[in-house]
């Protein structure tokens, strides 16, 4: 069964220019030390809970912000080699206004970085390729527009962390891309 996630990314103007506020996880276990947006798990906690919702009780509960202005911007399908299914489902929303400040929980320490100072090689081995695509937008337009990006990241089974393929489409699944892997 595929486990559904949400993701968030607060980002704020200054002088002009973008941040994106990442969180470092502080948790034991395979994700200590990796910077990644607020989000988690869809449903574990609340019946019925639906995506949006999910992202607005994790950001309080991560970031202890109130979120006000945010729209889904991705789907992200994370597949192990041997399946056909999605082993995760992230939905990924951009967070352009909210109450309160990011401030440090039990479980992640954010941090703002410039869009073009992002620590890909802190962070899990995909989002380098999903999340840095969908920044090369022009971002000032990209709040504006309602497209959603799909991509699909197949993985080594035994290592979640090792990308085999990515590929990136509209919402229609036309226009496949794949996106070139670098070191």
């Amino acid at each position: 069964m595929t486990k559904i996630t949400s993701l968030g990314y607060t980002f704020k103007e200054v002088d002009g220019k973008y941040q994106l506020c990442l969180g470092e996880i502080k948790k034991e276990g395979f994700s200590k030390g990796f910077y990644n947006g607020f989000g988690g798990k869809v449903g574990d906690k609340i019946k019925d809970e639906t995506v949006e919702s999910g992202l607005v009780r994790e950001a309080m509960e991560e970031f202890s912000i109130t979120l006000r202005e945010f729209s889904k911007k991705a789907i992200v399908n994370f597949y192990s080699q041997d399946k056909t299914n999605p082993d995760v489902t992230t939905h990924v929303f951009f967070v352009k206004s909210w109450l309160g400040s990011p401030s440090e929980s039990e479980e992640i320490k954010p941090e703002w970085f410039d869009l073009d100072k992002i620590p890909y090689d802190k962070m899990w081995a995909s989002d380098k390729y999903w999340l840095s695509d969908i920044l090369k937008l022009s971002f000032d337009d990209y709040f504006k527009k309602s497209d959603i990006m799909i991509y699909d990241i197949l993985s080594d089974p035994k290592d979640w962390n090792m990308v085999i393929s990515v590929k990136r489409y509209g919402t229609d699944h036309n226009n496949v891309m794949e996106i070139p892997l670098s070191n």
